[in-house]
């Protein structure tokens, strides 16, 4: 839980430090390339966290990935912060946190479709804009396949879900038969 609360509020300061200076964008773009970079380098955090490394070397090295990655002064100033306190292992969750702030400062919700196989561009768009008038905001969707729910569809928006699949249903219908004895 310490840890949930952190990073909201690590999150919320770099939002209102976007809002301020017009970036919201930019940091949450800035945000992901780092994120990307230290996943596909895994000693990074590892050198970042250590303090055997100097407090200023581990700076010095987060200044060097922060200018040859091009991010921007707010968020280098910002990874130099986390080093300090120990908070870089962080990241990822300080950057999902700062996306939910960004949608919801931009009237978006992230929805997640699961189904068995790729949907129609015309059933996205459908379900996209149903979706849209039900919530009132943009709605942004991402498809995820899974061939275990044999047909139908599964809709995650928040903490909502919305199980339409077949594999569901049979189990509920297993369940009132093992019930019924």
């Amino acid at each position: 839980m310490k840890n949930t609360i952190i990073t909201k509020k690590l999150a919320s300061a770099l939002m209102n430090v976007g809002i301020d200076e017009h970036s919201t964008e930019r940091l949450g773009k800035d945000l992901l390339t780092l994120i990307e970079i230290f996943s596909a380098n895994s000693e990074l955090t590892g050198v970042l966290l250590n303090p055997m490394h100097g407090l200023q070397a581990r700076q010095d090295l987060m200044q060097k990935i922060s200018r040859t990655a091009e991010v921007s002064t707010v968020i280098e100033k910002f990874m130099n912060y986390l080093i300090e306190s120990r908070h870089v292992r962080l990241l990822r969750d300080i950057e999902t946190a700062y996306s939910r702030l960004d949608d919801e400062l931009s009237g978006r919700l992230r929805a997640i479709i699961e189904a068995p196989s790729e949907l129609s561009e015309g059933l996205k768009a459908e379900i996209k804009t149903k979706l849209a008038g039900i919530t009132g905001k943009d709605v942004v969707l991402n498809f995820k396949s899974d061939p275990s729910l044999i047909g139908g569809l599964v809709i995650k928006l928040d903490n909502t879900v919305i199980d339409g699949s077949i594999k569901t249903q049979l189990e509920l219908l297993r369940t009132k038969m093992i019930a019924r004895g």
